[in-house]
């Protein structure tokens, strides 16, 4: 392979930021003319020109009859075509003890094309394959398969995980040679929380903290920063099951109303110690309004009013989850688009 230039590698640079631009802009308003796209992006016409053209080839966007323009002849609307990248979506979450599986194919606009919900009493390495092989059946053109799950994953090794069966490197590697597809993998919370903080009424700017309690197992934090999900170290952010409390989490009665709020307000203050968060959103078929408002109260008076962190029962565990992990299919689809110029 020859070795390209200083010039050739400017140009090829300046082609995928015009590119990005216009992709994003024509993906958020969803259909407009040449002169609109060259008007709000600032690129040339010819230049936004030779990129629809170019979008149009591979069936990027898509013609979509003319508008009137101003005094001269009617100008071709160019349509968005979110269609033309499709993500595999699976996610996990308990419900009354089991584990609920729903299977979903998302576009890049996140609209829904398919889904397939199941029931599993336990969770082994091959648990997935069914409903995979249907949607990669029935959509052959996606181009990416996105785990949402109560673990950890750090390049291709899972190092925590509530299902013990996938821990390891041998089960996201299984995923991509079985499908010749890459492989996103993120933590149950972490989508729950990044699917709240995206709902309107959410500052980007502002620390968000979002707490699952799935009641078999020790609860987790996601924490959102400048809207993006903080990981730390290995990913171990948020492992909030190592933090000391009063009751071992094994031992914890969430019977008794008493023992769970003393239990949740030591690891609420600890996190707003942490992280000042502007709100906690808890998840947990336990969890009411009225314990977060007491949780809220105690909080406030525990730090003394310094800052005043918000306490949310959140009952909308499965569509945080799924508006998440789709949000983050979605990212991830656009970032491997870079390279179409």
């Amino acid at each position: 392979m020859e070795k390209q230039s200083g010039s050739e590698i400017q140009s090829n640079t300046t082609r995928r930021i015009n590119m990005w631009k216009l992709r994003h802009v024509l993906m958020d308003r969803q259909k407009a003319t040449k002169p609109e796209l060259a008007q709000i992006t600032g690129l040339s016409v010819v230049t936004v020109n030779t990129l629809i053209s170019r979008m149009l080839e591979w069936g990027e966007v898509m013609e979509e009859g003319t508008v009137p323009s101003n005094g001269g002849r009617p100008c071709v609307q160019y349509a968005y075509h979110y269609g033309f990248r499709k993500a595999v979506i699976v996610c996990a979450h308990q419900e009354r003890g089991k584990t609920v599986l729903r299977t979903f194919v998302t576009d890049l606009g996140g609209k829904r094309l398919w889904e397939r919900r199941e029931v599993k009493e336990e969770i082994a390495i091959d648990s997935f394959d069914e409903a995979i092989d249907e949607a990669v059946r029935l959509f052959p053109d996606a181009i990416l398969i996105a785990f949402g799950l109560p673990g950890e994953a750090c390049q291709d090794e899972v190092s925590i995980c509530d299902f013990q069966a996938l821990t390891g490197t041998e089960f996201l590697s299984r995923i991509r040679e079985r499908y010749h597809l890459p492989v996103l993998f993120e933590n149950d919370i972490n989508a729950m929380v990044y699917g709240y903080g995206s709902g309107p009424g959410h500052s980007s700017f502002e620390p968000l903290a979002g707490i699952y309690f799935p009641g078999n197992y020790r609860p987790g934090a996601g924490i959102l920063i400048d809207g993006r999900i903080f990981y730390g170290m290995e990913h171990f952010a948020g492992e909030i099951g190592e933090l000391p409390v009063p009751v071992p989490w094994e031992e914890l009665d969430y019977g008794n109303g008493g023992q769970v709020e003393e239990q949740l307000t030591a690891l609420l203050l600890t996190v707003c110690c942490l992280i000042a968060p502007k709100e906690i959103v808890l998840y947990g078929e336990f969890v009411t309004d009225a314990l977060a408002g007491r949780l809220e109260d105690a909080l406030a008076g525990r730090l003394k009013r310094r800052f005043r962190t918000k306490v949310t029962a959140s009952h909308s565990l499965q569509e945080d989850f799924e508006k998440g992990m789709t949000g983050l299919a979605v990212r991830e689809m656009e970032s491997r688009m870079d390279d179409l110029v």
